[in-house]
């Protein structure tokens, strides 16, 4: 992930994404879940990158820009880069355990950011 995080300009970016890569990539990667679709652990870092390619956008992330905007979309783009394939049932568990927070926590920081970047769908419901 060292080779992606160099291909970025800023560099308080490059120091922000390898806490972030630290902090939540090894758990994601040790749980393993049951997938609709087998995917291995390089497709899905590499759909992390893409993914936040997208997101990490000078518009989205200003060079004044909290450090607490990087982990959001950081977290977004894990939930879809390590929850898309899973079933239905497991993805509530997987993030929690994943990115080791409570619900609420989830949950809010996915509505915070639903709404920082326009997003109509929910990620995940319960119940």
């Amino acid at each position: 992930m060292s080779s992606w995080i160099d291909t970025r300009e800023v560099q308080s970016e490059r120091a922000n994404l390898t806490i972030l890569f630290d902090k939540y990539i090894p758990a994601c990667l040790t749980l393993k879940f049951k997938k609709i679709t087998p995917i291995g652990d390089n497709s899905h870092l590499q759909m992390l990158c893409f993914l936040l390619e997208c997101l990490l956008t000078p518009e989205n992330t200003p060079a004044d820009c909290p450090k607490e905007w990087y982990e959001l979309y950081f977290v977004f783009a894990c939930i879809w880069a390590f929850g898309g394939c899973l079933f239905q049932d497991q993805v509530i568990f997987a993030v929690m355990r994943c990115l080791s927070v409570r619900p609420s926590v989830c949950l809010s920081r996915s509505y915070i950011l639903s709404k920082r970047i326009n997003i109509s769908s929910k990620f995940f419901t319960i119940g």
